[in-house]
């Protein structure tokens, strides 16, 4: 059964890792979004949907007739995060410390973590970056399946909410429209975008009365457009700390960046697989360093793995750039 980062950690019985997992959850809406399936195995083989088949009737004592559908098979491979950080050992006893180095390091960890697994949710491109899983835009850029998954843009207008006339709003929301009409079910479970994009659309909806605000897990306020969650993908990790739209996971450092994904979550269309939950580990004195006391930490997981391509829709070329 797929579980969330929040569901792995209710079910956790040891405390550090349960603390940790929780933690990624918290800190990225996109990441403690994600459901991850154990798979037990760095590779892991998917049956995709490609081609259903046209259901036949038969007459009495006539033969059946073949109804075999087309499917695909795809392997995924996990990638293995790991790192360790050390500690001077004099520093675990110090008693002038406000705040724990050991807490400090490991919470600064598990931020950088969270923050890196929305990223290469959408960014990740394994050609850049052999160690690192494909993420969302790859598959739209490279999987053939996913090209009538694709919507452009470029004619809706600018869609900052300072400038943005009823004509603008009107079109963004009609394009929003046109994706979830290519998705199975006619709408996605998620809606995930840059802050920037969020107050357009929110902008937009607010005045049809198709915006609402609700709370997630661990209380945090959540818009939803007709129902769905606007999720923020966030920031990269390199600048967490920085909150500019250049360093936005969706960025938007000019007026043909600004991008949406609309995904439907589970095993019929998108998941997360992982070999089994994130591992932390306290090794204690190093040997290597009899100095240092090291915490270790490993994953091997992969965060995009589509089942079916009508479980996800894009609309690229979007320009919240523009403020005049």
């Amino acid at each position: 059964m797929p579980l969330t980062l929040a569901d792995m950690a209710v079910l956790e019985e040891r405390k550090l890792r349960r603390g940790i997992i929780a933690a990624l959850a918290k800190v990225s809406p996109l990441a403690s979004a994600i459901p991850f399936e154990n798979a037990g195995a760095l590779n892991v083989t998917v049956v995709e949907m490609e081609e259903l088949v046209t259901p036949s009737h038969r007459l009495l004592n006539a033969d059946s007739t073949e109804a075999t559908g087309k499917v695909g098979q795809r392997i995924h491979g996990l990638k293995i995060l790991s790192n360790y950080f050390d500690i001077d050992r004099q520093l675990l006893d110090e008693p002038n410390m406000v705040q724990d180095p050991r807490t400090v390091q490991t919470q600064m960890y598990t931020r950088a973590v969270s923050y890196q697994l929305a990223n290469l949710f959408i960014n990740g491109d394994a050609a850049t970056n052999v160690t690192e899983p494909n993420g969302l835009a790859w598959y739209f850029t490279n999987d053939p399946r996913l090209a009538n998954q694709d919507i452009d843009g470029s004619g809706v207008g600018k869609i900052n909410p300072l400038i943005a006339n009823d004509a603008v709003r009107a079109k963004l929301l009609d394009t929003i429209e046109d994706a979830f009409s290519r998705m199975d079910g006619g709408q996605p479970d998620a809606i995930i975008t840059n802050r920037q994009i969020i107050n357009a659309i929110s902008s937009a909806a607010r005045n049809l009365k198709l915006l609402d605000v609700t709370r997630d897990a661990f209380d945090r306020q959540i818009r939803t457009y007709m129902g769905i969650p606007l999720i923020d993908a966030g920031v990269k990790p390199a600048g967490a700390r920085l909150r500019e739209a250049s360093n936005q996971v969706i960025t938007c450092g000019s007026t043909t960046d600004g991008a949406i994904y609309f995904v439907k979550w589970g095993a019929e269309y998108l998941l997360g697989i992982q070999k089994k939950p994130l591992e932390v580990v306290n090794l204690g004195i190093s040997n290597a360093a009899p100095t240092k006391f090291r915490v270790f930490f490993e994953w091997a997981y992969n965060p995009v793995c589509i089942f079916n391509h009508y479980g996800v829709c894009r609309i690229k070329t979007l320009d919240a750039y523009s403020t005049s």
